[in-house]
């Protein structure tokens, strides 16, 4: 389903005959899903556009209502921001470097058109965090095996490693 809002704000159904297509772009959003990001790693929201001819796309922060960037032009002294888009791609990206949790909520891709059409990217940053099961404290006898796990939660993928501290020693 394609949700698409004017500048009025009305929503509208997904284009759905092949006879709108050619009238005017729409977003794919199967390429423009909502994004989870982890703190501090590089997010990317992507808007698929379909049809765009010589309209313009455009990034816009919802918290501040906060003109991001236009076109391929980033328009934000935080530097973190960026807008990516190859020639001939449908694909326009907005860069987000090192998320802060600050950074989460709402971003509206935007197409030039009249009116208006927007689609909305939900970004979620995220810190992962740890938990050894049974702890924080575990009480052995001297000599006794013991098995320690891990449980790693909030984190959309797996951990390439998880370092374990004892007595201030490290090790993987």
């Amino acid at each position: 389903l394609c949700a698409v809002q004017s500048s009025g704000g009305a929503s509208g159904n997904s284009l759905t005959d092949s006879t709108n297509y050619s009238r005017g772009p729409y977003f794919d959003t199967n390429a423009s899903k909502n994004v989870t990001a982890l703190l501090g790693k590089t997010a990317y929201l992507n808007c698929r556009v379909k049809n765009l001819a010589n309209r313009t796309v455009s990034w816009v922060r919802h918290r501040d209502v906060h003109l991001l960037t236009v076109g391929r032009y980033t328009y934000t002294s935080d530097q973190r921001f960026r807008a990516i888009h190859q020639p001939h791609s449908e694909d326009w990206t907005l860069q987000i470097k090192y998320p802060q949790h600050r950074d989460s909520g709402i971003y509206e891709c935007q197409v030039s058109s009249t009116p208006h059409l927007s689609h909305y990217i939900h970004l979620t940053v995220i810190e992962p965090d740890t938990e050894i099961v049974g702890g924080p404290e575990l009480f052995i006898d001297r000599g006794s095996t013991i098995n320690l796990t891990c449980v790693v939660r909030h984190s959309p993928e797996p951990p390439a490693y998880i370092y374990w501290n004892h007595n201030d020693a490290v090790s993987t």
